[in-house]
């Protein structure tokens, strides 16, 4: 019985997690393309697209990608309360750091929004450790090599996140001027239909 289930379980992993995620990478890479000659086209994947900024329509597979890889760490981790707590914040530290550089979202609300859901997480996660238990000395030294890893990565992150609150900061401040997006007829034709695609959604 375990086997036939654990087959079904493959099966429709295979067809609806990564099946779908590949549909979802699809559509973004020819979305600048397609969208300009097959109308239906923004249409079908608006759930994708238009709840981010024009140049940054891509953003829903990095929201994607997030979650899964939130999803995945209990999976990888069953046993492991340290583990778990280690690679959730690595995991989101990372994307709080591309949040923060990036900024996707249409509204600066929407953007403040995430950034504080992704810190609340962080907050939460770190407090989680008060109540684990401790681990026995064969799974010590694997502890200890994420800790290291992520110490390593903590550092990096925050220089990113740095540079990003400060790239924000300067936007808002007026000092820093919006740089053109390039990219042929994406630059006209895309944000047209996308900004076609916001109307249809508010009526």
């Amino acid at each position: 019985d375990h086997a036939a289930y654990l087959t079904v379980g493959m099966v429709f992993t295979l067809i609806y997690g990564v099946g779908f995620l590949g549909l979802c990478v699809w559509a973004v890479v020819v979305g600048p393309r397609l969208s300009s000659v097959l109308p239906t086209f923004s249409a079908m994947f608006r759930f994708l697209l238009y709840r981010f900024r024009t140049d940054k329509w891509w953003w829903g597979v990095v929201l994607m990608l997030r979650s899964f890889s939130m999803a995945l760490v209990p999976i990888v981790w069953p046993d492991d309360g340290n583990a778990q707590i280690l690679m959730l914040t690595t995991v989101l530290s990372l994307f709080l750091a591309a949040q923060c550089l990036v900024f996707p979202w249409k509204t600066q609300m929407l953007n403040i929004a995430d950034t504080s859901i992704l810190i609340m997480l962080l907050l939460v996660v770190g407090a989680a450790g008060a109540f684990t238990e401790k681990e026995d000395v064969g799974g010590s030294a694997f502890t200890t090599f994420i800790l290291v890893v992520f110490c390593t990565a903590f550092l990096t992150i925050s220089g990113v996140m740095l540079t990003g609150v400060v790239g924000v900061v300067q936007s808002q401040c007026g000092t820093q001027k919006k740089k053109p997006v390039s990219g042929g007829q994406f630059n006209v034709e895309f944000p047209e239909v996308m900004q076609m695609l916001g109307q249809l959604t508010t009526q």
